[in-house]
């Protein structure tokens, strides 16, 4: 009877033992879980209309500009060939707008806007006059940015891409107040 008393005891500790290693692994995979399923909930919706506005340029490019930004006062030498960037950039076949804006603002760092205005507007009627419409477009659009940006806000206004109706971009109705 001692022996069976003394079997059970044994039996007995040993199972707390388990139950005291594993119980903190069950604690944390619980609270893990609870996390996890609560993060879930609390995505917020996605609107059609903000994710477009994401997509359009999202927040890579400010932050480019930001990063372009403190590398430039802390190297003088880093936009030394903005404006050779910028007119590779501009005289390409197909050029890409976004690497084209990035280099547009090293050249708006350096201090270059009419530089960067007078080649935008002769790359702007090379596009019309090669029937290139979306690059006519987006060119007219980085105008415009050039020119809110220098300040000459009645120039950038009678540019006819703000008022381009079959276009819908969400950079007009910005750009326009």
């Amino acid at each position: 009877m001692a022996d069976n008393s003394s079997n059970y005891i044994q039996k007995i500790k040993s199972a707390a033992m388990v139950v005291a290693k594993t119980t903190p692994f069950v604690i944390f995979g619980a609270v893990a879980f609870a996390a996890l399923t609560s993060w879930k909930a609390k995505k917020k919706p996605i609107f059609k209309r903000s994710t477009s506005l994401a997509l359009l340029h999202g927040g890579e490019l400010a932050l480019k500009r930001l990063v372009d930004y403190h590398e430039a006062r802390a190297d003088v030498n880093k936009l030394g060939l903005a404006d050779c960037e910028f007119k590779l950039k501009i005289s390409e076949e197909r050029p890409n707008f976004r690497e084209l804006a990035e280099a547009m603002s090293k050249l708006e760092m350096r201090g270059k806007e009419e530089y960067a205005i007078r080649t935008l507007k002769e790359e702007l009627q090379k596009a019309q006059k090669n029937k290139r419409m979306h690059e006519a477009y987006e060119i007219e659009m980085l105008l415009v940015e050039m020119l809110i940006y220098k300040g000459e806000y009645e120039d950038a206004k009678k540019c006819k891409c703000l008022y381009d109706e079959n276009v819908t971009d969400a950079r007009r109705p910005l750009y326009l107040t």
